[in-house]
């Protein structure tokens, strides 16, 4: 669950916070904590030592890349890393920059804004990745028309200008590109369209099939990012980014360590989960033989990527299929063990960028803070960084204090200064702003709590929650002050200002407005918005059909959907048989589209040996915003007698 307390926080603690996982963040939004500064004068070095979770990462304002994630490519063999992000997680080490290619693009960019290691892989198991290579709308979004058409035709030829329109792949992934965009949208709200403000700095990689050159996707729609990485060829359909149109990344950068070392990363950590050969017996069908092409074209790219990397992890996945998603739990418990038995090379590495091996002689201890901790404070002695962390980490965890500020000064006396003041303690919580929200949930705008700032933001937390779970997933708590015995904070309900429609070059804005569940001047659902693509997708207008939100000029919502539309000129044809009328052919001609309105003329002949049918219609598949639909129509029907011997 993506955690979103830190919008009412200033940016320059917010920085510190993105760096942490959700639940572990709460006390750093709160207290302004100067952390251990080591000056070593002699060196002419300054090192920071962070608490546990936040040590693999520079101090604030330091923009150095210190740590790079690379993920691979490899279909559902790229759930390991799922198992292998957790493992690096359990160790404290939380990347710089993650940078992802293909199924990698998705897992790192889901990653990056704010799922954790546990929560990608209760997505990756509870869904049905299998779903998503298909393109049919679900019979129950339908209308009656509609069906009647799908039902009596097999085959759709489209034209553009007079000619015959082929389609350059077999799925659009509309399925798929529902789920990411649904799962992005709160990280959208939150950190907007720089990839660099999400919790990790991300990078998605594609290809642009039109010259070949790798695209390095930094902004704009996340959801879309991910979606224009996975384009494997022939199978997706290539993915518009501008005058871009992108396909797999992995046709270029299997394991994209290029990206990360332009960032100038000190080191890289890289996960490879591409494919293995497939065993001649098993090259049944083109699919398999162009995955085989596939994988011989990147054997010596991946090569030369893992000799760039400073930390090469392979999943032993010995044979698994890239398009066998029937046990993902288990490709996930074996990139867990696979990075399991990698941790001391990681740890050494690690050690490496963060100069934990060295030492530092402390001869005095001055403090300043109001009451004993329930630890022990450190004495003159000789102090690894290592123990110096722990120290860091009693001091953040310790309830009682606020404002701690820890540094050594080095001279002829190092000396190790402590100084804290007592956490205030609060009485209520006073929220304003969208409370209509708490109608349906039981939930009062003034709560009475006993405890500090971090009892009160881990209420907060736990409301939105509650919040999120129905349905308004772009809330957020957009400012939060104390005063005297009250903490207040300002609830943004994510309500929409306004709604814009991009893509739809032929068809009319009100035909897009009659399928919405949603309008403006009401809060963001996550159920209404669904419904709505689900809606218009299912006209067949569109190849496509997904949504954008970003914070308007009022500080409301401006949702925006977006569409690629089909040619609406399209040639149908059709076949049955049974044992009365034997064979029967047909064939229909549509304007799917006419002028944009969604209406539907068409001509239709079918017919066989024994009777042979024209009609001429109008469909209305949708009148406005009801379930009505209309249909005008003219038949010509000729049929002969039936003979029963």
């Amino acid at each position: 669950m993506i955690n979103r307390v830190q919008q009412g926080i200033e940016r320059s603690e917010r920085k510190v916070a993105q760096r942490e996982h959700p639940k572990g963040a709460m006390k750093l939004f709160v207290s302004t904590i100067i952390l251990f500064a080591v000056f070593l004068a002699y060196a002419g070095e300054t090192i920071v030592i962070h608490p546990k979770n936040e040590w693999a990462n520079a101090g604030e304002g330091d923009e150095n890349c210190k740590i790079a994630f690379v993920l691979s490519g490899g279909g559902a063999r790229g759930f390991a890393q799922i198992g292998v992000l957790e493992i690096l997680d359990s160790l404290g080490i939380i990347p710089d920059l993650v940078v992802g290619t293909s199924i990698g693009s998705i897992i790192g960019g889901l990653y990056c804004a704010g799922y954790s290691p546990s929560e990608l892989e209760s997505l990756a198991t509870s869904l049905n990745w299998n779903d998503f290579f298909s393109d049919a709308s679900r019979r129950t979004s339908l209308f009656l028309t509609q069906r009647e058409s799908s039902e009596n035709y097999f085959l759709t030829l489209r034209f553009i200008a007079g000619k015959p329109f082929m389609p350059s792949g077999y799925i659009s992934a509309q399925r798929l590109l529902d789920v990411l965009t649904q799962l992005t949208a709160p990280a959208m709200i939150l950190y907007g369209k720089n990839f660099d403000n999400l919790k990790i700095p991300f990078r998605s990689v594609a290809t642009d099939i039109r010259n070949g050159e790798t695209v390095i996707i930094n902004s704009g729609n996340l959801a879309e990012s991910m979606r224009a990485s996975v384009s494997v060829p022939l199978i997706f359909t290539p993915f518009p980014l501008g005058s871009i149109l992108c396909v797999d990344g992995g046709l270029k950068m299997p394991v994209p360590i290029e990206v990360a070392k332009m960032q100038e990363c000190s080191k890289i950590i890289a996960i490879n989960t591409t494919a293995e050969f497939i065993p001649p017996e098993q090259l049944d069908d083109a699919t398999d033989v162009g995955e085989q092409a596939t994988t011989v074209m990147q054997q010596n790219i991946i090569a030369k990527e893992q000799s760039a990397s400073d930390i090469w992890l392979e999943p032993q996945l010995n044979g698994w299929r890239s398009t066998d998603f029937s046990d993902i739990a288990k490709i996930i418990a074996i990139g867990r063990e696979s990075a399991r038995k990698s941790i001391p090379q990681i740890l050494k590495i690690i050690d490496s960028v963060n100069n934990r091996g060295k030492t530092v002689r402390i001869d005095s201890i001055a403090t300043n803070i109001p009451c004993m901790p329930t630890f022990d404070l450190p004495r003159p002695d000789v102090y690894s960084l290592d123990s110096l962390e722990k120290i860091t980490d009693a001091l953040v965890n310790e309830s009682s204090f606020d404002n701690v500020i820890c540094s050594l000064s080095i001279s002829d006396t190092n000396v190790l200064y402590i100084s804290a003041k007592k956490a205030q303690e609060f009485s209520f919580i006073q929220i304003d702003g969208d409370t209509e929200i708490f109608n349906n949930l039981d939930i009062s705008s003034r709560i009475k709590i006993d405890g500090n700032y971090e009892t009160a933001i881990n209420l907060l937390d736990s409301l939105m929650d509650i919040i999120y779970r129905q349905g308004y997933v772009v809330a957020k708590w957009d400012t939060i002050y104390s005063s005297k015995d009250t903490i207040y904070v300002y609830l943004n309900g994510g309500r929409i200002e306004r709604i814009k429609f991009i893509g739809n070059k032929l068809t009319h804005d009100w035909v897009l407005e009659s399928h919405l569940q949603t309008d403006a001047g009401e809060f963001f659902r996550n159920d209404k918005i669904k419904r709505s693509i689900e809606s218009l997708y299912s006209t067949g207008l569109f190849n496509w059909v997904s949504f954008d939100i970003a914070t308007g000029e009022h500080g409301n919502d401006v949702l925006t959907f977006k569409v690629s539309e089909k040619p609406n000129i399209a040639m149908r044809f059709g076949l049955r048989y049974d044992n009365v009328n034997d064979a029967e052919v047909g064939i229909g001609i549509f304007d799917d589209n006419f002028f944009g309105t969604a209406l539907r003329p068409s001509i239709e002949g079918f017919g066989g040996k024994r009777r042979q049918n024209v009609d001429i219609s109008l469909n209305a598949d949708k009148v406005w915003k009801t379930f009505v639909t209309a249909k005008i129509s003219g038949r010509y029907r000729r049929e002969k007698d039936a003979h029963f011997t």
